[in-house]
């Protein structure tokens, strides 16, 4: 490894930027030791009040095409009031408070807005030394698996020289990929315009089918540009799990083909490495979505919990099981490492989701003070149930977290 990789891909709650320079500042409160009574500094002498809070002074920029939307889900980060996670070039993982920050637009036509920010830690290092990025980890992680599935899809899909029916079959597999990319965004409704591109790239995916299927690398790019599009449909990762999650019904596995012929197993072979480019490349990228999320902790209960690790480690098993790649073999074991160290099983401590029957007419307040000795669940009992009227809740059952 060069020094290169070690320089990680700066970014705010997941949110990638570009770095111009930054500069930090730390070290310990001194004073001059002075006489208790008198006030003055007696003799020569530094009394050590503890360590300074680290600062950071960050300039970045934003460019491109979609430099105002990377604009805006940069500042929907920076005015949050909590706690944010910095990833920063050379320290890593950082958790954060943000201080201050500014936006100048630099060049409107060359589609480019810089921005300052100051921001102070808020706790340890995540990286290297303390807690490991387990979102950042998990990206590197999908990007690799990326590249892998690349190289076999280069070497793998062919139809060169083959009768029309392998390339009519290979076409038809391309088709229903353009299909299954506008069905990541349905449910989402947040950027509609990153939505209409996504589904404009996939209709031209579509009427361009005929002609990347003889072009093996130029096809397999064009897959995973329009799976990472998905990206850039919402800034909650709960929608774009939910949304990487599709892919898994993508090209249902036929029953009893069991290829004699050379051109048989070619056409296999081609519709296999297909599947893996979508299905596999969807799997990764909905795992970043849910390590994001347990990290963020926005799993509200056990079960949901349960059900994301769970769903996933199914997955990923039927994906190790069946691939006869070595490499992606070993990077699919380790996303699985992940997805079990990242994600709660079944023995966490978040709260249990429960079934409760409403015996008498009651008012929200009252019932969540019944259930949990606190007020602290009404608004979640609400939303959870939809409740109209919260001051009168008929006999009925809800459901509750307890």
């Amino acid at each position: 490894m060069s020094w290169q990789d070690d320089i990680r891909k700066p970014s705010i709650n997941g949110v990638r930027f570009e770095i111009s320079d930054s500069s930090s500042s730390g070290g310990n409160k001194l004073e001059d030791a002075k006489d208790k009574e008198t006030g003055k500094v007696s003799k020569p002498g530094v009394i050590n009040n503890g360590h300074q809070i680290k600062k950071y002074s960050i300039n970045g920029f934003l460019v491109g095409e979609d430099y105002l939307k990377q604009a805006e889900k940069i500042e929907i980060e920076l005015k949050k009031s909590e706690e944010a996670r910095l990833i920063h070039p050379l320290y890593g993982n950082v958790i954060v408070h943000i201080e201050s920050y500014s936006f100048k637009h630099v060049n409107i036509k060359g589609k480019m807005i810089e921005f300052s920010l100051s921001c102070w830690e808020a706790g340890k290092l995540k990286y290297p030394t303390s807690k490991t990025d387990k979102v950042g980890k998990a990206v590197e992680l999908q990007k690799e698996i990326d590249i892998t599935i690349k190289n076999s899809f280069v070497k793998e899909f062919s139809v060169a020289g083959r009768p029309q029916f392998v390339k009519d079959a290979s076409i038809g597999m391309i088709e229903q990929a353009s299909q299954s990319f506008d069905q990541l965004s349905e449910g989402v409704t947040e950027y509609a315009d990153s939505i209409g591109k996504s589904v404009l790239e996939s209709k031209k995916l579509f009427a361009d089918a005929k002609d990347l299927v003889e072009k093996p690398l130029d096809l397999v790019n064009r897959l995973q540009f329009n799976l990472d599009l998905a990206k850039d449909f919402s800034n909650d990762p709960k929608d774009l799990f939910k949304s990487y999650k599709k892919t898994k019904s993508y090209a249902v596995e036929k029953v009893g083909f069991t290829p004699l012929t050379d051109t048989r197993k070619q056409e296999l072979k081609n519709e296999n490495q297909l599947k893996q480019v979508i299905k596999v490349g969807g799997l990764t990228r909905s795992i970043v979505q849910a390590i994001t999320i347990s990290e963020n902790n926005s799993i509200k209960n056990s079960q949901e919990a349960e059900l994301i690790r769970a769903d996933l480690i199914e997955s990923l098993t039927e994906v190790i099981e069946s691939t006869t790649n070595d490499e992606l073999f070993i990077q699919m074991m380790e996303m699985k490492t992940q997805v079990i160290q990242a994600i709660p099983g079944e023995n966490n401590s978040l709260p249990r989701l429960l079934s409760v029957q409403v015996e008498n007419t009651v008012n929200s307040l009252s019932l969540s003070y019944e259930l949990n000795e606190s007020l602290e669940n009404e608004i979640d009992i609400i939303e959870r149930n939809k409740i109209k009227h919260p001051g009168f809740i008929t006999p009925r059952k809800i459901e509750v977290t307890l």
